[in-house]
């Protein structure tokens, strides 16, 4: 253990031992030992702990991120002393006094979002199938899990929907709250267990956050609705959840493929493989103060003025034309010393936001107000501050691994609880409120007028501005995606650590970041291309390339190595989904359009002729092996998997001492070639045409989506050839199964 390890240790124990005296204090005056502030002690008290166990070797910690981080914790704990101390005196409502549901409008709230939820999950379900087929969702969870971010057909096919799915938490906290009511007693005893399967689409969508958070959420709603009486019982609940949610984080995890053996970079940095089924939950729980670190050291950190702490604002703004790209919530990745973790804690927005006044004064006040709703909730015994009060402690027990308070989902449940709660209310209910309304419209005329007009207004402007909007991303001219381009390498030569650029999934993170409007995609090899409106980013130690693909210009390539910039522009562009996607070859473009290695031994040569029928391609010499010659086009192209493509060519040989591939690649997100349509079977044979043209055609369905392809590849291997060949009227096509 380091010097880090050891203070991070004694500051974990001392939180530990302060939420120990922090909930027997609050136990003592009547309010349970859930507060804002023991559970705050305790998540943070773990982490720490946790941090101090030498399982993985992190990146030294800069001292000024530590003092950060202790000066943060510091804060949040005289923020929520401050509240206990002017709140004290709020009377405790009695038991009898609580406000409960009706037992019947909670029944139907929970089966209208628990169908809501089953909708969106059946959208999902389609929007897998169209892209790779339903049945990985069984057979293949990493391959479905991983289209949810790389692939664009299954974006805009669940697009919307996905909102949906997040009804499955909301229905889940309504059946939990009908259970500790005895709602589904009598005829409704047969349905009582079937609130559960609202968790079981975040299993087939492999989101672990998301049934986690809906578990810690239903948590904190039970413990402040009815808390329980014996400490020592809910210690045993803590212990037992504790252990409940690191199982699912792993098996959900592995499941989908995020496991130790999956993540090298992390398999590297252990000091033992005697725990892997535990790494992965004991990175998330550690790993975000080096990452941390990481950001505050990252010299193209944007600096967002309070985009994200009020993230949720900002997308309603820019969702109706009155804001512009707001700044991207996720985070980039960055050494510690593995390039595969992106989580901060809360205090990475604060940083982004406001700098180290940020860090210091943001947790005081949410540590203010969320002590003051949760004291609110635990002695009025409302449902709506008890809704409101469990949702900010979800928000609390994350603190150490992220941000949550005013992001999108939570705002959302919180503005869902404003409508649900009163609904359900055994002393409100439609008809009340709807006759509350008429009375204080009859009794306040003007004001209910001028509370109309401006709800008018506001939804006339916001619906202005969604139909006005400009739309953002890349630009289309091949001027303006040069200027683009250079840019990002200008970026990037910032990123160089000891001459080296980071991995390209972390750069691309970082280019994304700091400019959001534009999607940067981390490319798995050089020859891979990007997908519609994106930039692909490849690197290797000190080389850079960035690709873009536009319609109208074709593709645009950087390359920079060593600091020196080559830029080139390729025709083509993005070939539509139709029957032709490539026709003649591209030949009538020249060579500039193709990629041409020669082997390293040899004579061989290519040159372009022409004749009746227009160019096309020979190949004329003789070597001895290694005499190798690939010449190859990369065509972006969109198609879903269990698509059939043609390949078809005019071809011909004189003296061809043997077999020559020509072929096409169907090419998938990672660069592989899972497909490849090779003419005549195995090959160009010698003989083929016999001096005359002859026409050569071959099919294939590719079981993956297609990002790209590889057309007209021609390889003579390493064996010696002589002879000539000659390709003509090369096509491929997009049919129909």
């Amino acid at each position: 253990m380091n010097l880090e390890q050891w203070v991070a240790l004694a500051a974990g124990c001392f939180l530990l031992v302060l939420t120990v005296l922090v909930a027997r204090r609050s136990q003592a005056r009547g309010d349970g030992v859930l507060t804002a502030l023991s559970l705050f002690g305790l998540v943070w008290g773990l982490a720490l702990v946790l941090f101090a166990v030498p399982l993985v070797e992190y990146t030294t910690t800069p001292a000024k991120v530590w003092l950060m981080v202790y000066g943060s914790i510091a804060t949040f704990v005289g923020g929520a002393l401050l509240a206990e101390r002017r709140y004290r005196n709020l009377p405790h409502a009695d038991q009898s006094e609580r406000q409960r549901p009706d037992p019947r409008r909670l029944r139907i709230a929970w089966i209208l979002f628990a169908i809501l939820g089953l909708i969106g999950f059946v959208a999902y379900v389609h929007a897998v199938d169209v892209t790779i087929g339903w049945q990985a969702i069984f057979n293949d969870p990493e391959t479905a899990r991983a289209i949810q971010t790389t692939s664009p057909l299954f974006q805009d096919t669940y697009g919307p929907w996905k909102l949906l799915t997040y009804c499955n938490q909301i229905a889940f906290i309504l059946w939990t709250l009908g259970l500790r009511e005895k709602a589904f007693s009598g005829r409704w005893r047969p349905v009582m267990f079937l609130g559960i399967l609202s968790l079981a689409p975040f299993i087939f969508t492999g989101d672990r956050t998301l049934m986690i958070a809906a578990l810690i959420w239903a948590g904190a709603f039970q413990l402040l609705y009815l808390p329980p009486l014996k400490p020592a019982r809910l210690l045993g609940g803590f212990a037992v959840a504790a252990v409940l949610l690191t199982v699912l984080f792993s098996v959900l995890g592995e499941r989908v493929g995020k496991t130790v053996d999956g993540q090298p970079q992390i398999a590297e940095t252990l000091t033992t493989r005697s725990f892997d089924p535990l790494v992965l939950p004991f990175v998330y729980a550690t790993g975000n103060i080096p990452a941390f670190g990481g950001l505050v050291d990252d010299p193209i950190r944007p600096d967002t003025y309070g985009q994200l702490t009020f993230s949720s604002a900002t997308k309603l703004l820019h969702g109706f034309g009155l804001w512009g790209q707001p700044a991207e919530m996720v985070g980039a990745f960055y050494a510690i010393p593995f390039q595969t973790f992106n989580n901060y804690s809360w205090l990475g927005i604060f940083y982004s936001d406001f700098g180290v006044l940020g860090v210091l004064l943001l947790p005081f006040i949410f540590a203010f107000l969320t002590t003051a709703v949760v004291l609110r909730a635990i002695r009025r015994r409302t449902l709506l501050s008890v809704w409101v009060a469990s949702l900010l402690l979800y928000c609390v027990s994350f603190t150490f691994d992220g941000y949550k308070f005013f992001d999108t989902l939570v705002s959302e449940y919180l503005l869902a609880g404003l409508v649900i709660v009163p609904l359900i209310r055994a002393d409100l209910g439609p008809a009340l409120i709807i006759e509350r309304i008429r009375s204080w419209a009859a009794e306040k005329p003007k004001v209910a007028i001028a509370s109309s007009v401006a709800m008018a207004v506001l939804a006339c402007v916001a619906l202005v501005g969604f139909m006005t909007r400009s739309s953002e991303g890349l630009p289309t001219d091949s001027q303006a995606l040069v200027q683009k381009l250079n840019g990002a390498a200008d970026l990037s030569r910032f990123t160089l650590e000891d001459d080296e650029y980071p991995t390209p999934e972390a750069l691309a993170s970082r280019l994304h970041v700091k400019d959001p409007a534009v999607a940067y995609v981390g490319l798995a090899a050089a020859t891979v291309i990007p997908g519609p409106d994106t930039i692909g980013v490849y690197t290797n130690g000190d080389t850079l390339l960035l690709k873009v693909v536009s319609e109208e210009e074709g593709m645009v390539t950087l390359r920079d190595e060593n600091g020196q910039r080559n830029i080139s522009v390729s025709p083509g562009g993005v070939a539509p989904i139709g029957l032709d996607l490539v026709t003649n070859g591209g030949f009538n473009r020249g060579l500039k359009a193709w990629s041409l290695v020669r082997g390293g031994v040899g004579r061989g040569s290519v040159s372009r002729a022409g004749n009746e029928q227009g160019p096309f391609f020979r190949f004329t010499g003789s070597g001895q092996g290694g005499s190798g010659l690939v010449l190859v086009q990369d065509i972006p192209v969109q198609a879903p998997a269990d698509s059939c493509f043609a390949f078809s060519a005019s071809v011909r040989t004189a003296d061809l001492s043997r077999s020559v591939l020509v072929w096409a690649g169907l090419q998938v997100a990672d660069g592989s070639s899972p497909t490849q349509l090779v003419l005549g079977g195995e090959g160009i044979a010698p003989g083929t045409g016999n001096g005359q043209w002859k026409k050569l055609r071959v099919t294939a369905v590719n079981s993956e989506e297609v990002t790209s392809v590889r057309v007209f590849a021609v390889d003579t291997g390493g064996e010696p050839i002589s002879g000539r060949f000659e390709v003509d009227d090369l096509s491929l096509e997009r049919q129909e199964c």
